[in-house]
């Protein structure tokens, strides 16, 4: 139809414009953006991309909004309240409410823990707070475990604590060339200070999820946090001869830096927080 009324695209992009169609969806207002989330599940098939994009979509958009943004509007409001959020619920892709939705921050957790869980289709290592403000999701991470028992190899966690301890002055080191605040830099240095991780061939975890007790099996790699003594368990191969050896383990190494990444609530250092690591300290 263009191409037979010679109808150019700089005129079709003058047309738009003057008809209010915005250029990019950062440019929609955040009201605008709120009532297609209260809207989405009647008309995006549970099992197309489309809701993934719109969420991300509404995640890179709000990246840069200044500290003192009111998010106390009627559109949000409601979405908190009554909206919903594609999640994966025994396999399946299925609408439910925010309430009843949880976030993964790092693909690294139990997989017979997110068995049990409505874990919404939001992209990961987004931040845990970012994701509560946006679309009003418990995170995974908020889940509180016990660990009863656990089986620890003395030999492998002293030479991991060894180099653990050798490693977070370089940690602070490199986030401290970033640019961020004093504030940030203060507050990284307290985490990194009181950040506790454990190695264990093997552990006994509890938890409770809608009010009932449950056991957790946790696979190699995976690892949990317990709040009452602030520690993270990682569960390690029993075949690990040494802490050398299991630095190789790409997996492990991966955790280790997902663990830090959420300690100091950042996201975009997964990977030379990696290398850091895999060096000989």
């Amino acid at each position: 139809v263009f191409y037979r009324y010679n109808i150019k695209p700089d005129q079709i992009e003058v047309l738009l414009n003057r008809l209010g169609v915005k250029e990019n969806f950062k440019d929609l207002s955040k009201e605008v953006m709120y009532r297609l989330l209260n809207e989405h599940h009647k008309y995006f098939d549970e099992n197309k991309s489309s809701s993934t994009a719109l969420y991300n979509a509404i995640v890179e958009a709000t990246v840069n909004l200044p500290k003192e943004f009111n998010w106390d509007f009627k559109e949000r409001n409601e979405y908190l309240e009554n909206g919903f959020i594609l999640s994966t619920v025994n396999g399946k892709n299925e609408y439910v409410s925010v309430k009843e939705a949880t976030y993964v921050l790092n693909p690294n957790h139990s997989q017979d823990l997110l068995a049990k869980l409505k874990v919404a289709k939001v992209k990961p290592r987004v931040g845990n707070s970012r994701i509560l403000e946006l679309f009003g999701i418990q995170p995974v991470d908020y889940i509180e475990f016990e660990v009863k028992k656990q089986i620890l190899d003395s030999t492998l966690n002293t030479d991991f604590q060894h180099e653990f301890h050798q490693l977070k002055p370089l940690l602070f080191v490199y986030r401290h060339q970033k640019n961020i605040t004093e504030t940030q830099k203060d507050k990284e240095l307290g985490s990194l200070k009181q950040l506790k991780i454990k190695l264990c061939n093997n552990c006994e975890v509890e938890y409770y999820i809608n009010d009932k007790k449950e056991k957790l099996e946790l696979k190699t790699n995976e690892y949990v946090f317990e709040k009452s003594s602030k520690t993270y368990y990682i569960k390690v191969k029993n075949i690990s001869k040494s802490y050398s050896d299991l630095k190789q383990d790409y997996r492990f190494v991966e955790t280790v830096s997902a663990i830090l990444c959420g300690a100091l609530t950042v996201t975009e250092n997964r990977t030379d927080f990696m290398l850091l690591i895999r060096q000989e300290q």
